[in-house]
Order: structure tokens, then sequence, then C-alpha cells
């Protein structure tokens, strides 16, 4: 049973190594081919319902001539190629021992034995491309902490006092009757209240600067957290009168906890959503290997206390997986949802932690084969952010995270018709778990406009290193990355964040760009 097609630039395609743990046994005859790694691979599939069969997978990126046989057969399957190929073999060998171990050799062109390609016992069957580009952690990075906000904070509605008072006035000539002794009683009242309706310093915003960073502010909401400032004959407030009022400062200071909560006064409720596009190109294998991913996650939570926040989020992803030209491929969509929590541990730094469950449905491709199965997979991941000013404009973030996620082994089946005959083919389910550490540095800067809109350009600069890593051979252990992008508010209480990243710096053969939007809300 073969399929061929011709390739061009085909390297070797890890993902179906013969290294799987426990999947090689090293031939105790011949002379090796020299480009038995570059050129050829050799895998478990599984076997049959009733376990009489056993199936092999070989892929081959040359035309050549092949030999499968297995301990005390001498040829098993016996086929030539014309150009790069895929091809399956059925074998009436079905053991776990070493007896039940396959062994491919290169033919010359007389059918005689040339030189040994690989080995494989029937251990560990293949698992199909379940390698996934690296992912941002849960996004603490995108906590939005921008104390400009506090603009959007002045509130030119506060004098309201002037429209309740004045209309009074005219009305006194018509209440003044010589007979009636209570009319001092009703004017004088009123005459104290002039002074403060003339003033319409509420409603102008001074500027104050705090922790080296600027802010238009209205008094009357500067007031608000600093009641016993007293402003100068300027109208303005000292620095050192503002270094002393502990709860502007504070506030001022301090790094938010979750997505969207950096307006000055803090809102009970906020939300998010977070828009991500992943796109990669994997030459590291036997065959290239594109990948293409689509994230929607959404998130809303509470501030219980000035410190702490709780939420929910929920994460509904698409990911396609193929190769050699989508003749081996995998589909998965999955959902997973769970609690976050974050703490603000001082006034630079916060911790924000999540945990997620969900179902991930996966469908395979293999030639003409297909199959589906529907493991749970649980996420779990904790970050660090920190803040810390610059210059009057500029931040300093630094930021620390690790994810881990765990999928469930689940058998399944592949089936079809290969050259017009039925083929059903059983594999076993594996369990596969990964995990991945961040570290990174962000560098922002407000920048605004002559009309008052707000923009906060940055660069961020960092390394992945995927500390559990069961396909190293595709996925390296550390490579860096590079993100930039731009954040602005729109209204009182809508922040939006767009950026673009490169995960693959310091990488060869693999190019992964992500691409990101994301919006919050508070209320």
């Amino acid at each position: 049973m073969s399929h061929r097609a011709k390739y061009s630039g085909v390297t070797w395609y890890h993902l179906i190594l013969v290294t799987i743990a426990g999947g090689i046994v090293q031939p105790s005859q011949a002379a090796d081919c020299p480009d038995r790694f570059e050129s050829t691979a050799l895998d478990y599939l599984g076997r049959n319902a009733d376990s009489s069969k056993s199936y092999w997978l070989i892929l081959s990126n040359r035309p050549d001539s092949f030999r499968l046989s297995a301990p005390g057969v001498a040829s098993i399957d016996q086929w030539q190629t014309e150009s790069a190929s895929i091809h399956i073999s059925a074998s009436d060998i079905v053991r776990d021992d070493v007896n039940g171990t396959h062994k491919l050799d290169r033919l010359k062109a007389d059918g005689s034995f040339d030189c040994f390609l690989q080995s494989r016992n029937q251990l560990n069957p293949l698992l199909p491309p379940t390698w996934r580009p690296p992912v941002k952690p849960e996004r603490p990075e995108v906590v939005r902490p921008e104390k400009p906000s506090l603009p959007e904070v002045i509130r030119p509605g506060k004098p309201e006092l002037p429209v309740a008072v004045r209309p009074e006035l005219p009305q006194r000539p018509v209440v003044v009757l010589p007979a009636r002794p209570e009319l001092p009683s009703v004017v004088l009242p009123e005459l104290p209240e002039l002074p403060i309706v003339s003033k319409p310093t509420p409603i102008q915003p001074v500027e104050i600067k705090v922790n080296d960073q600027s802010y238009m502010v209205a008094k009357a909401d500067l007031l608000q957290y600093c009641p016993m400032l007293q402003p100068d004959s300027k109208g303005g407030f000292s620095a050192e009168s503002l270094s002393r009022c502990e709860n502007l400062n504070t506030l001022l200071a301090q790094v938010p906890l979750t997505p969207g909560r950096d307006l000055l006064e803090p809102t009970e409720w906020n939300s998010w959503v977070d828009f991500q596009v992943v796109h990669s190109s994997n030459q590291r294998g036997f065959s290239d290997i594109d990948e293409r991913v689509k994230t929607v996650t959404l998130g809303a939570d509470k501030q219980i206390s000035p410190d702490v926040a709780l939420g929910l989020m929920l994460l509904v992803s698409d990911q396609k997986n193929e190769s050699f030209s989508g003749q081996i491929s995998r589909d998965s969509r999955n959902i997973m949802a769970g609690p976050y929590l974050a703490y603000r541990l001082s006034d630079h730094w916060s911790v924000f932690g999540q945990a997620t469950v969900g179902e991930v449905q996966h469908r395979y491709k293999l030639l003409a084969l297909s199959g589906e199965n529907n493991p749970v997979q649980y996420g779990a991941g904790v970050n660090l952010l920190g803040e810390y000013p610059l210059s009057e404009n500029t931040t300093l973030r630094p930021k620390l995270g690790f994810s881990y996620l765990y999928e469930q082994g689940k058998s399944y089946r592949l089936s079809g018709n290969l050259r017009n005959t039925p083929l059903a083919i059983y594999v076993a389910g594996q369990s596969s778990e990964s995990g991945q550490l961040q570290a990174s540095t962000e560098i922002n800067t407000r920048l605004e406009t002559a009309d008052g809109h707000l923009f906060v350009p940055y660069g961020e600069l960092g390394v992945y290193y995927n500390t559990i890593n069961q396909n190293s051979e595709l996925q390296p252990d550390t490579q860096g990355f590079v993100r930039g992008g731009v954040r602005t508010l729109a209204g009182k209480n809508w922040q939006i964040d767009l950026n673009v990243g490169y995960q693959s710096v310091g990488v060869s053969q693999l190019d992964t760009w992500d691409y990101a939007l994301f919006i919050a809300y508070s209320f």
C-alpha cells in the first residue's frame, strides 16, 4: 500500500521520529546507510481490531528501494519509489517484545541488500503532529496600568451648583413685601453661596507630578483623595504637599491587578477579550510543517479588596497543523475555562494565576485514512508583573511567567480505503504535557496629541524556555522573542492594545509570528 508524490526541499520529519522513547532498537548486523536519518523514517502506527496485524509508516524524501523485515521473516514488504513518498506496510508480526521489532533496509537496483536504514519496536505508537508554536502565557502583561488614564476622570459635570442657585436671584423683588418680616430670613441664607458659585476652578484641570509622572487632574477629584490639600497663590499644588498625600501616592504607584484596571477611581467589575493569531513555518522536521492557530480568550473579574481580584476566563481555540503538502494533518478545536486570581504583592509587583480545564477535538488525516478523538486538557499558569518609572513619561515592566498544559491520552482509530483496500488502525492513547517559562522586559512611553488623545507605544524583548518539551527535535528548548505594539484609551472606560510579535529569535529553520488585539472595559 503506497502513495507517491513529488516534493522539493523535504527535510527530516521529526514528528514521526524513530527516536520516540523506547522506540529504537539497534541492528545487530549490516552497515548503516550514511544518510539514514536524513532520508528515511520508520514508525509504528498501531494494530487492527483483533490485533492480528501491525501497521508501519515509512517516509522517504528521495527515490529509493526498500525492504521491511522482522525476526524470522526475511521480507514482509518490498517496494520501490520514484520520488519522495509515504508508504504504509501491513505485517503479521504482532509482538510487544524484541521479536516484534521491524527493520527497514535499502536495496540495490538488482534487489540485493545495500545498507540498513531504521528499526522500530511496537511500543509507543505514532502520535500524529502534536507540536504547537509557543503561546504567550495568560496575559498578565496586558494588565493595563497606564497611569495616563487619569485625564479621563475629569468630570466637567461636577459644578452643577450654579444651575441650582442663580435662577433664584431675580425673584427677590417679587417677594419683597413691606408687611412681611419673613423676607430677611429667606434672602440672607442665599447670599453666602455667591462666592462659591462664582469660582470656576472645580472644572479646570491642574497638572501635578507624582513619582516622576505628570497628570492632568480635576481639583475636585484631587481633593477627593487629598482633602487636606491647600492650593498655592496660583491655584496649583506644590510637590511637597502632594508627597504628603498618602492616598494619592499609593494609588498612582501601585501596579494594577488585572487587565483594564488602571483608572484613577477603581471599578468593582472589569472585563476583557483577547484575539490572537499565530502562524508558524517549521523546517526543522522531516517535512515542512505549517501551523495556524486562532484563539479568543474572554475574562471578567471583580475586585474583592484593594489588593485582590477574582475572575473567570474562557478560551476557544482553532488549530491546523499539516505536513507533506497536507497528506499528514491534524485539526484541533478546544474549549477551556477556569478561574483566575490576582494579588498585589507591593506597590511595584503583582501576581496573576489561573487554572483551566476543557476538552479538545483532534481530527487526524494520514493519506486516505482519518480519525478523531476528544481528550481532556488541563492548564495552569502563574505570572509576575512589575512596574518601575524611568522618567516622566517612560516606564519599565519586568515580567516572569510559567505555563503548563497536560493532555490526557485517549485511544482512537484511523480508518479508510487505501488503494481500494479497507483499512482500520487502532492507535493507543498517550498522554502529553508541555511547560514553558517566560522572562521578558517591556519599555513603554506616553505620547499625547494636541487634542488630548493618549497613545502608549511599547517594545518587549524576552526569552521562552521550554522546560517540559516532548518534541525537542521540532521545538527548541530556548527561543527568543520580540514584540511591539501600542495601547490607547477610547472613551472613559475602554482600553485597546494592538501588537505583533516574532517568537523565533535565535532559532534556525523556524519562523513564528503572532498578532493580537486586546480590548478591556471597566465598569
